[in-house]
């Protein structure tokens, strides 16, 4: 139904008209904090700086920031949602000019069930990975038509928005980031993840925007995703994401890591129990491996063991993604 969430719960946002959006340039969109969250009880004291310092001092991880920004409105939308962002540590310090790569998560309010606060912490305190900002976006009540395979709607009619919440992504929201924050705003400095139908999503993004996006993670994507069939044959021989990739005359240069869960729900073809998960996401892994990606740099395939579509399971993976995509360099 499209008033479910990612995990079946009710999903929180503004009702919307499904008219179509404007099509004209919106203008610059301007972020305006309302809450600020510390995620650890005990900050790090900021040191004395030194004579001439150029950057900040390094320090024991014991904080990461929290800025929580509401009502993102968004012309092409025609609605505005929340976005929470998750600063580095140090971030905030008077000397630290660094600037960072930057994730974008979809089915941003369901960050906590997924760990990411605790395991951005864990990662920066072991020095596994490199510091980054991270973008949560919260969904709202139309997920379902604005997330999907953008200009081409599966066969129920849903993802018809799917463009238009792209432009979204791309045209306002990341802007306005940049604009606000130290970001690294190359593409290769640039991820976006989600999982089930919000993997879909991120997919369709990197792989149609790939001057934007050069990483992308789905976790369970729902690379089912089909526009016409009577049966799961003809379904399966119609799953958008996997035509359009067989179909590529050139690859884009983007780093692709997907996951799936081998008890993830099952359908029949011919009478045969598959999970459509593991087989949907390896014909993927498949095809890309056909069009020249190559395992582990540029393609990444994880089986998760009993794994099932929900935050528990995406949780256990999302460290391996992170060590995958944003490795500590030095």
């Amino acid at each position: 139904a499209c008033g479910q969430g990612i995990d079946g719960g009710a999903t929180a946002g503004l009702p919307v008209s499904l008219t179509p959006s404007p099509t004209s340039m919106p203008t610059q969109a301007v972020l305006a904090p309302t809450e600020t969250a510390v995620l650890a009880t005990t900050p790090t004291p900021i040191p004395t700086p030194q004579p001439a310092p150029t950057t900040a001092p390094e320090t024991a991880v014991s904080v990461n920031e929290l800025e929580r920004f509401e009502a993102l409105e968004s012309q092409f939308l025609g609605n505005s949602r929340i976005v929470r962002i998750f600063l580095p540590p140090n971030y905030r310090h008077e000397l630290n000019r660094r600037h960072y790569p930057v994730l974008y998560l979809n089915d941003g309010q369901v960050a906590g069930r997924w760990g990411l606060r605790q395991t951005l912490l864990d990662l920066y305190r072991a020095e596994q990975i490199e510091p980054l900002i991270v973008v949560t976006i919260f969904n709202n009540d139309f997920r379902n038509f604005e997330y999907g395979t953008a200009g081409i709607p599966n066969a129920d009619g849903e993802g018809n928005r799917a463009d238009l919440y792209t432009r979204f992504v791309i045209e306002e929201l990341k802007p306005a980031i940049d604009a606000q924050y130290r970001t690294l705003p190359e593409p290769e400095h640039t991820a976006v993840l989600g999982a089930s139908l919000g993997g879909l999503s991120a997919f369709d993004m990197a792989w149609r925007q790939p001057e934007t996006f050069g990483i992308v993670g789905a976790m369970s994507g729902s690379f089912w995703w089909y526009d016409a069939g009577q049966n799961e044959m003809e379904r399966v021989a119609n799953r958008i994401v996997h035509r359009y990739v067989s179909e590529a005359e050139q690859r884009p240069n983007i780093r692709v890591w997907l996951s799936a869960g081998t008890a993830e729900r099952r359908a029949y073809r011919d009478g045969v129990g598959e999970i459509t998960a593991v087989r949907d996401t390896g014909d993927l892994a498949d095809l890309l491996m056909q069009q020249g990606y190559r395992k582990p740099d540029e393609l990444s395939y994880t089986i998760i063991p009993n794994g099932i579509h929900n935050g528990e399971t995406w949780r256990t993976v999302l460290p391996d993604f992170l060590l995958w995509a944003f490795p500590r360099s030095g």
